[in-house]
């Protein structure tokens, strides 16, 4: 079950990880929408720079050249779709949606960008989006990802933000974080229900 931050449209305090996961019980938490820094102070302001949905309300407007992870819920669960533009999500058809930059992979197709190695955190649908893969990783170019989430099974997948962005926590954990990690305005997180 995906589970998401309260985000805000306007400047923002930024906020840890770790904190949103310890207080939901998390299992697993990632970095997601690229944002903007007011200043380069660690007690900086913060705003969300690409969708967020939350339970068919947009949150934070689209940028129309990114493109954005978004989850239907049905009576069997939730659905993950990648839509190659932020323009396309339909938010009152949509539980949750989150911006990010670029579709890396699609149909076995890894789309051309410059070999630039960072931190990167990335995701890939499977099954018509019944199967969500999560990639977290440091010296990675979005080819990189791309070529590691078809390894797995993808056919489709985007990039979040990266570099010092880039989060992932198992079990309140960091599992992979750059060495400056950036607090941020909005995480997504998963909770296992065990059914």
């Amino acid at each position: 079950e995906p589970v998401y931050t309260e985000a805000s449209s306007s400047w923002q305090k930024a906020f840890s990880a770790e904190k949103f996961a310890l207080q939901n019980n998390l299992s697993i938490v990632i970095n997601t929408v690229p944002f903007y820094k007011k200043s380069i102070l660690p007690s900086s302001k913060v705003k969300c720079a690409g969708i967020i949905v939350q339970q068919g309300k947009v949150i934070c407007p689209p940028k129309e050249n990114y493109c954005a992870l978004c989850f239907y819920k049905d009576t069997r669960g939730f659905k993950a779709l990648i839509l190659d533009s932020q323009s396309s999500v339909v938010p009152q058809n949509c539980f949750y949606a989150a911006g990010g930059f670029w579709t890396i992979l699609f149909k076995n197709s890894i789309y051309e960008f410059k070999d630039i190695k960072d931190y990167r955190t990335a995701v890939g649908t499977e099954n018509g989006g019944k199967i969500l893969l999560i990639l977290a990783g440091k010296k990675l170019s979005f080819m990189d990802c791309a070529k590691i989430l078809l390894e797995y099974g993808a056919e489709k997948a985007m990039e979040f933000d990266g570099g010092s962005s880039t989060l992932l926590l198992e079990n309140q954990k960091k599992m992979i974080s750059s060495p400056i990690t950036a607090k941020a305005p909005a995480y997504l997180g998963f909770k296992f229900t065990g059914k």
